[in-house]
């Protein structure tokens, strides 16, 4: 029984934090607190369940402000503030299917979707704002809505960008598991900022960018050599190894379109093909002369690059 309530006690502590760090990063931690705990289940809520709350509180919202700023453009005789009442109309009519359309998404763990719609949700109240620069202004009320559907978007926002971070760490975690080099791995997507927010594809995309990069310098690197060396035996695998990295080069630029067109099939295929290019530079040193310590270095730094675009491509060939 004391185990029970242990666990219970430090699994509500660890939920009610959720909200603590949601609150102290939004624009009023007042409202956001009265907003997530309007779901009695607040404090044992996890970041989804807290999504779900306040995607609720702020459709329910946006569509009360909608309400209310269509009968402000019905009522007025003022064209111009006609215009602007009608500009924010329509961007709360915005603001009301991006949020519903951020509740889909979570529901499928589309955790990129979600964001970029709680983003887009969030950017209605302020473009309703900028349509009253200048005389005629807008009234008070409404000033108080479009405050107040800010502060509810924001919300929602906030932890869309929590679930972002929490999502694409343990992806990066997930993918960097799976390749030979998970400290290399870790460093290469853990520094890249789009990682940040991406999804598994876009991981491929990010994983295919890096090491198709390193690929183009190394293949210049190869090719110096051929170009400076006086030792035939060298010139023949210097040449050796400029023409895999050539291929190498091709094969991951193949790699994005497969990427783009779903055709994770060809996509692992061209990733191997890469990968086993940078295995016959290396096995074309068998013997002396000894390929130079740089090369050795770039072929190894190739490998494992290449290696994490062999990784992604195993998870979303495992969706």
């Amino acid at each position: 029984m004391l185990l029970s309530m242990t666990t219970f006690t430090s699994a509500s502590l660890k939920a009610s934090s959720f909200v603590v760090q949601i609150c102290g990063e939004s624009q009023n931690p007042s409202m956001c607190n009265k907003v997530l705990h309007s779901n009695p289940c607040s404090d044992t809520s996890d970041l989804k369940d807290l999504a779900y709350t306040s995607i609720g509180v702020a459709l329910s919202n946006a569509k009360q402000s909608l309400d209310y700023v269509s009968y402000l453009a019905k009522k007025t005789a003022d064209p111009k503030l006609k215009d602007r009442y009608k500009t924010c109309a329509e961007n709360y009519d915005t603001t009301v299917e991006d949020l519903s359309q951020s509740n889909t998404f979570l529901e499928k763990d589309d955790i990129s979707s979600f964001w970029t719609y709680a983003s887009s949700a969030f950017g209605g109240p302020a473009t309703c704002k900028d349509s009253f620069e200048g005389m005629p202004a807008a009234t008070a009320q409404l000033n108080e809505v479009n405050k107040k559907l800010t502060l509810h978007t924001h919300i929602v926002l906030t932890i869309a960008a929590n679930l972002s971070l929490t999502s694409a760490s343990s992806l990066v975690s997930k993918v960097c598991g799976i390749t030979q080099n998970p400290s290399q791995c870790n460093h290469v997507l853990g520094s890249n900022p789009r990682a940040a927010e991406a999804d598994i594809k876009g991981l491929g995309y990010i994983s295919i960018d890096i090491a198709l990069s390193n690929a183009k310098h190394s293949f210049g690197y190869v090719s110096s050599l051929v170009k400076t060396t006086t030792d035939p035996t060298l010139e023949g695998r210097y040449d050796t190894c400029a023409e895999n990295y050539d291929d190498t080069v091709d094969r991951l630029s193949q790699c994005k379109t497969f990427l783009d067109n779903g055709d994770i099939s060809s996509f692992q295929t061209y990733a191997s093909a890469a990968f086993t290019n940078i295995d016959t530079c290396v096995d074309s040193f068998e013997g002396p002369p000894a390929a130079p310590a740089k090369l050795d270095v770039v072929n190894k730094k190739a490998s494992g690059l290449i290696g994490i675009v062999l990784a992604v491509g195993a998870l979303l060939d495992g969706q």
